[in-house]
């Protein structure tokens, strides 16, 4: 569970900016509210909307975040040994260029609170840092100074000779995934669950996949009027489809189906019916 992201220095986010999901202490309506013992106030806001002008820089929150996501999961397994750091440092500051750009993220698995992140500038990662809050206390569990290795006591495996193993230009993180550490593949596992949308529009097709048999949420049509998207409400239809139709999808789901046992990483849905 995301608990909090924060970057700077990145596409447009020139100075740091932070987007949160822990509720607040103000008095209001806690109905929706997720429980989350390890979060501050103990709740966890289910869903935050960042709003703005065109082009104030809305979609590059999502975009940092997606980047960070990507600097875990391949920096070492797809980096290149002497390509540097592939970031996308503020373009209308020559200074930001030479200024490192900084990632961090709050964030709950297995009922434990996480704290991680990273700074790097073009050519390297320049530190790198792992915190856990089991019982509401701060403890290291690594932290990385260009080079240097610092490991606490709590972090078990083979943080030594990870840590050789990791490049200038590769997180820590990720190469202890790379390399099978118990503890830190979890850590890497609620990122990879990070999905980012940077386009919402949806096939017809898979939209009724998706719906059939099921009722969309009136809090939802209610949160599309409120917001002027112009939607206020929504009706199903049944359309049969035609003989000439079904042997083309049928073969196309067995082109589908063999692509998949080629390709296992490949997704491909074919509706058949």
């Amino acid at each position: 569970m995301l608990l909090r992201f924060s970057a700077a220095n990145h596409l447009s986010l020139r100075e740091p900016q932070e987007l949160s999901l822990i509720a607040s202490a103000l008095k209001d309506s806690e109905a929706g509210l997720i429980e989350c013992g390890a979060a501050p106030r103990g709740r966890v806001l289910p869903v935050t909307v960042i709003y703005g002008a065109n082009a104030s820089g809305k979609s590059n929150v999502a975009a940092a975040l997606r980047w960070m996501r990507g600097a875990v999961l391949f920096s070492h397994s797809r980096g290149n040994p002497g390509g540097g750091v592939p970031r996308d440092p503020f373009a209308l500051d020559s200074a930001c260029g030479e200024a490192p750009s900084v990632f961090e993220a709050d964030f709950v698995v297995e009922g434990v609170r996480y704290h991680y992140g990273f700074s790097a500038n073009n050519k390297a990662f320049l530190d790198e840092y792992l915190f856990a809050s089991p019982h509401g206390k701060r403890q290291v569990l690594f932290e990385r100074n260009g080079s240097k290795f610092k490991f606490g006591r709590g972090l078990k495996g083979q943080n030594r000779v990870i840590s050789a193993l990791t490049r200038d230009n590769s997180l820590f993180l990720s190469a202890a995934a790379q390399n099978g550490h118990d503890h830190l593949s979890k850590i890497v596992n609620f990122f990879q669950r990070i999905t980012t949308y940077s386009v919402i529009s949806i096939h017809g097709i898979s939209l009724s996949r998706q719906l059939k048999g099921s009722k969309i949420d009136d809090r939802v049509i209610k949160f599309l009027s409120n917001i002027g998207t112009g939607v206020v409400g929504y009706r199903t239809k049944t359309i049969e489809m035609s003989e000439d139709d079904g042997p083309i999808r049928r073969e196309l789901a067995a082109v589908a189906e063999r692509l998949k046992a080629l390709y296992n990483n490949i997704d491909i849905q074919i509706d058949t019916e």
